[in-house]
């Protein structure tokens, strides 16, 4: 009589699970991590120094859970440049370079990048040729007015903390700083020129886990067939009923 009830018990459990599955509500479907994005500001080419802000649009929690963020920061920097000697003697090998020190920061993040986008020419002058002021030209000045660099990086949060930046109640809005970092290099005295112009830009990538996709299974409401079948509410009752019956069983077994 024990093996019987153990088997009658098993067949009503494998019931009602199979009935609660069917008479459900609605079943969830996972998805797999997916993006959105990017997302782009830029602040336009102009000359340094000077700060700027860049406001990317914060992630929509409607799509999910946010689970990491890229961040690509980028930088140009373009202008001229210009030398002259002053001494008697030559020059040789000497370079300019035209770059721009820009950092991108946010009040929670902090500073987030420094990056220096630069361009160099290299060249050698003849001794100065007395004129009173530097004019940049002839065989001891040399002008450059097309030089341009460009550089970039990139770094990925996934920290609950940071994260939160982006899925505020607010847009996050970055501090761009552009500081001029031109320079000369070589021997000799040599008058100097520089007009450095500079811009940045910023791509924002979004990670997510999904919101499960729900399916219902039951028919709609009113009736009718819009070519879906929904799973009738018997086996649910009929599970119930089992359960009735395996209580009653087990009390006989008990008396016996």
């Amino acid at each position: 009589m024990n093996h019987r009830l153990k088997s009658v018990t098993a067949g009503v459990v494998s019931g009602v699970v199979g009935s609660l599955m069917l008479s459900g509500t609605a079943m969830a479907q996972t998805s797999a991590l997916t993006t959105t994005g990017p997302f782009s500001g830029a602040v336009p080419v102009q000359q340094t120094d000077y700060m700027e802000s860049i406001a990317i649009p914060k992630f929509d929690t409607s799509l999910g859970t946010l689970d990491s963020v890229v961040l690509t920061f980028g930088g140009s920097v373009e202008g001229l440049a210009g030398a002259d000697n002053t001494a008697a003697s030559t020059v040789d090998n000497a370079t300019l370079e035209l770059a721009a020190d820009l950092t991108l920061s946010e009040p929670t993040l902090g500073n987030i990048f420094t990056i220096k986008p630069s361009g160099s020419e290299t060249f050698s002058l003849g001794s100065d040729e007395g004129e009173v002021l530097s004019d940049f030209t002839g065989s001891d000045g040399v002008l450059f007015d097309d030089i341009n660099g460009t550089a970039s990086d990139t770094v990925t949060y996934s920290d609950p903390g940071f994260l939160s930046v982006f899925s505020g109640a607010t847009d996050p809005i970055f501090a761009v700083d552009a500081l001029a970092a031109s320079m000369a290099s070589g021997s000799g005295n040599i008058d100097q020129l520089f007009r450095t112009r500079a811009g940045a830009d910023l791509a924002v990538t979004y990670s997510y886990i999904p919101v499960p996709i729900v399916v219902n299974p039951d028919p709609p409401s009113g009736g009718g067939n819009s070519g879906s079948q929904g799973v009738p509410e018997a086996p649910a009752t009929l599970s119930l009923a089992a359960i009735a019956a395996l209580g009653l069983l087990a009390r006989r077994q008990h008396r016996s």
